[in-house]
């Protein structure tokens, strides 16, 4: 009986062992080599315990009998603790394999990022740095690692302050989530970097460092300084040309004026001096008269010009002052007045109620005047004359338009019409001097708004415009006429 229980103890050790060996293959682990060793050393004990009863007192079984039901015992607990554990290593084995391989995931995702990672403890020593860092700054990660950040990485006349401001926050547990320094590498060249940092904690919650994901925007700040001057040079050239434009409106303005004051005297000679030729000289020949009434034809003509370029003038200089304004009103008001200084005249109109709009009151009104104007013009050889007014919703912007059926204009030259004394048709068949249109042009644009025309010859004749609303009125002259000081025209 004691050998078969001897037998079974020692069995029951061999498969701890064995066991044992499991673990270890499984785990790697220093528990298992404890396990083992124990296990060899209970059958080492147990061995050596059992001879020395069996050879010592031969005389006294009962204790070699209880030794060995002992030693299965114990064998037998042993065995039970290692077939329990071995599953709970083999887990704990799964998920440190599981865990490293995630790490090592993480470190390649960060290594290959376009951005830079790193991770300090509480001195600022580094624990971490990715590839991204190390080809940029040209250090090795034997170099850094373990290294002080800002003794290895920041320049020397902001470490202090940077090393200061780091152990501040880590001492309150928070740190900015945006903020940006300078690093240097190797070579000696900074780098302007821009960062996302937060804390890092142990399990029990207390800060033990930092970790920051950054960017280099060395290039950016460089393109946008670059940008930075650039505007300011561009609004430097703007200053002078502006300047320079403004003197020029300045000499036009005298050239203007000398036109009208010194032109008008020798203007009102030529007349003058050919009517009294007609009258006084009875013995001229009927040519004479008609090239002396060509001359004064001439003189007229020459006087009207004059007159339209100063209106053009007065309306460049005008100093805006925007407002409500009633176009259906206006409309009335000026077709009324084209009535009683034509009262032979018989023209149908319509003008739509409602027209409003925000501009300077007194340009809109010369604006639609001219287009009106021309409309009652070249409606003159049609006995059923119609000019219309209104207005048309066109991209969600309202669009004004003066339609008549006159004389009308072939498309072709729609792009010649606004143009400064452009003409379509002769002197002998429309009076004009080619400014009106001009001037409609120039006070559109003015107030940000768009002027353009559409007709068929011999059928109809349309101009549209529209009047931003609520823009305020802007011009290249107003900073001249402000300076100046208040003008009247």
């Amino acid at each position: 009986m004691i050998l078969g229980i001897i037998a079974l103890s020692f069995i029951l050790q061999l498969v701890a062992a064995i066991l044992a060996l499991r673990l270890i293959k499984v785990t790697g682990g220093a528990l298992a080599w404890a396990l083992l060793a124990m296990a060899s050393l209970l059958m080492v004990g147990r061995r050596s315990l059992a001879l020395y009863h069996w050879y010592g007192t031969p005389s006294t079984p009962p204790p070699l009998l209880l030794n060995e039901v002992i030693g299965l015992l114990i064998s037998l607990l042993f065995v039970a603790a290692v077939a329990g554990l071995s599953p709970l290593l083999g887990r704990i084995r799964k998920s440190e394999y599981f865990w490293r391989e995630s790490e090592q995931r993480l470190r390649g995702m960060l290594d290959n990022s376009g951005l830079i990672a790193v991770m300090l403890d509480e001195r600022g020593a580094i624990t971490f740095c990715n590839r991204h860092l190390l080809d940029l700054t040209g250090w090795s990660r034997e170099e850094v690692v373990g290294g002080n950040w800002f003794e290895t990485f920041i320049p020397t006349d902001q470490r202090k302050q940077l090393a200061e401001l780091y152990r501040h926050h880590v001492s309150r547990g928070n740190f900015p989530a945006y903020y940006q320094y300078e690093i240097m590498t190797k070579s000696g060249e900074r780098l302007i970097i821009a960062w996302h940092g937060t804390t890092m904690c142990d399990a029990r919650g207390r800060v033990v460092g930092g970790t920051a994901i950054g960017e280099d925007i060395t290039e950016r700040m460089r393109v946008e300084e670059e940008i930075r001057r650039l505007n300011a040079e561009l609004e430097q050239r703007v200053s002078a040309r502006t300047a320079e434009l403004a003197a020029s409106t300045k000499e036009l303005e005298g050239f203007c004026y000398s036109v009208s004051h010194d032109l008008r005297t020798p203007l009102r000679a030529i007349a003058g001096h050919s009517s009294i030729i007609r009258e006084d000289c009875t013995a001229i020949t009927a040519s004479c008269q008609h090239h002396l009434a060509r001359i004064e034809r001439a003189a007229v003509r020459m006087g009207e010009l004059i007159d339209a370029l100063l209106e053009l003038a007065r309306v460049a200089r005008r100093a805006p002052s925007p407002g409500e304004i009633n176009l259906s009103s206006i409309a009335q008001q000026i077709l009324t007045d084209l009535r009683i200084a034509s009262p032979g005249r018989r023209v149908a109109s319509t003008v739509a109620e409602g027209l409003a709009a925000h501009g300077d009151p007194v340009l809109v009104r010369v604006a639609v005047q001219n287009l009106l104007e021309n409309a009652w013009k070249f409606t003159a050889g049609n006995p059923d004359a119609l000019i219309e007014v209104g207005s048309e919703t066109a991209g969600g912007e309202t669009v004004f338009f003066v339609r008549d059926n006159g004389v009308g204009f072939d498309m072709a030259h729609a792009d010649k019409m606004f143009g400064t004394f452009r003409r379509l048709h002769r002197d002998d068949e429309f009076e004009g001097t080619g400014i009106g249109l001009a001037t409609v042009k120039r006070i559109i644009e003015r107030h940000g708004g768009r002027v353009w025309a559409e007709g068929e010859p011999g059928r109809m004749a349309i101009f549209r415009f529209t009047l931003p609303e609520h823009v305020r009125c802007h011009s290249v002259h107003q900073a001249s006429t402000y300076a100046d000081g208040a003008k009247t025209t």
